[in-house]
């Protein structure tokens, strides 16, 4: 990847997407997007589209969900599984829609095992999906 390239970490915060982010920024990546839960809702389709628009990220890596614990995963299991698939369908078709306008190059969609990115990390069981943008 490009140095300057325009990069979107959905879920920046979180403990993929923090591990993630200080990764790219030790390498010299300058131009990363980062929102917040507060600033854009990835379950508002509409706001994710605007987004998109606006932004025209490069490259997305997403690695955002509904965080709560243990507890409230077992008491509202539907409540994180239907946040979460929001969540990434969203993303992924919106960044997918992008691509189709944008050009009609082949793209490449990846998901890895977030250890595979960093060493310096063990995640369990979590996953990061990047989708590059011609």
């Amino acid at each position: 990847m490009d140095l300057k390239a325009k990069i979107f970490i959905a879920g920046h915060r979180g403990l993929a997407g923090s591990a993630l982010t200080k990764l790219l920024e030790t390498r010299g990546h300058s131009n990363i997007i980062k929102r917040s839960h507060a600033q854009m809702d990835l379950t508002d389709q509409p706001a994710v589209e605007a987004f998109f628009k606006t932004e025209k990220p490069e490259y997305v890596f997403l690695a955002a969900a509904k965080g709560g614990g243990i507890m409230a995963k077992k008491t509202y299991p539907a409540d994180f599984v239907a946040s979460n698939l929001a969540v990434q369908n969203n993303v992924i078709e919106t960044a997918h829609a992008m691509m189709a306008m944008i050009s009609a190059l082949s793209n490449i969609q990846t998901t890895w095992q977030a250890s595979v990115i960093t060493k310096n990390a063990v995640f369990f069981r979590t996953e990061i999906t990047c989708l590059f943008l011609p």
